[in-house]
């Protein structure tokens, strides 16, 4: 029905855009990931560097894990009670 169509054109939407704003992070990330590599010279720093490009990698993957389960709850909404309505998370 019209309600689904809606849903189904709205995920896609946000899908697309998150699919666009992933691409241009990622980009920016490359960027500024190899500035910050031409910068640094001894073994220490890279090392360092390196563990913290690791710890970055882990928070994006983080952060686009938790949208996605969000998203998973707020298409559910209505059809079954979520955690966001648990929790009282207006949209």
């Amino acid at each position: 029905g019209g309600a689904n169509s809606g849903r189904s054109v709205r995920l896609l939407r946000m899908l697309r855009l998150f699919r666009t704003v992933r691409l241009i992070r990622l980009l920016k990330l490359r960027h500024i990931i190899a500035g910050l590599h031409d910068l640094l010279s001894s073994e220490y720093s890279s090392i360092l560097a390196n563990i913290l490009k690791m710890i970055m990698m882990l928070l994006f993957i983080n952060h686009y894990i938790a949208c996605i389960w969000y998203l998973l709850a707020d298409i559910q909404r209505g059809l079954r009670p979520t955690w966001l309505d648990t929790h009282n998370f207006d949209s």
